[in-house]
Order: structure tokens, then C-alpha cells, then sequence
């Protein structure tokens, strides 16, 4: 689950992330920069799950909103049930 957070006008709002990064294991992220999601374990949000790949998305702030973007990953992306290659996550649940 993601939410935003207010920022100043002009800064970038945070975005807050609730993640599964281990079978069990939710952990709570907040991101005020663009990150990358992956099952290396360098990545900026490291999942470790078969279902990720190693450098699974990346998620910046571009045009006002935050979103997300699949970079080639081996099992996509996914919004509404439909494989996307790209999607805002402001308020958005993933």
C-alpha cells in the first residue's frame, strides 16, 4: 500500500510504502527521492520473493504524481488486474 504525505510547495511529497519483503514480513518505507524495487539486495526496496525480479520497477515523482514503472521484469506489472507498464501509485494500493 502506498500513500503520499504533504510536502512544502515545491518539494517533492513523500510517498509512504507498506511492503511484503519477506513471506510474513510487511515493513513500512518512506521514499522522498526516485527508488527502485528488486530482489537485489542492494535495491533501494528489496523484496525477497520468487515473483520479483531482480530489478523489478522503478518509481519516481514526474509531473506531480508519483509512479511506478516496470523495468522489463519477467512477471510485469500489474493495476486493476491488467499487466501495465506503467501507473501513478498516488493513493493507489499495489
Amino acid at each position: 500500500m502506498t500513500t503520499m504525505t504533504q510536502a512544502s510547495k515545491g518539494a517533492v511529497p513523500a510517498v509512504k510504502v507498506t511492503a511484503e519483503v519477506s513471506p510474513g514480513t510487511w515493513c513500512n518505507f518512506r521514499f522522498d527521492r526516485p527508488f527502485r524495487i528488486g530482489r537485489l539486495k542492494d535495491s533501494d526496496l528489496f523484496i525477497d520473493s520468487p515473483f520479483v525480479s531482480r530489478l523489478h520497477a522503478a518509481v519516481a515523482f514526474e509531473n506531480g504524481q508519483w509512479t511506478i514503472r516496470d523495468l522489463g521484469s519477467a512477471n510485469g506489472l500489474f493495476s486493476g488486474g491488467a499487466q501495465v507498464p506503467s501507473v501513478s501509485i498516488d493513493g493507489l494500493t499495489v
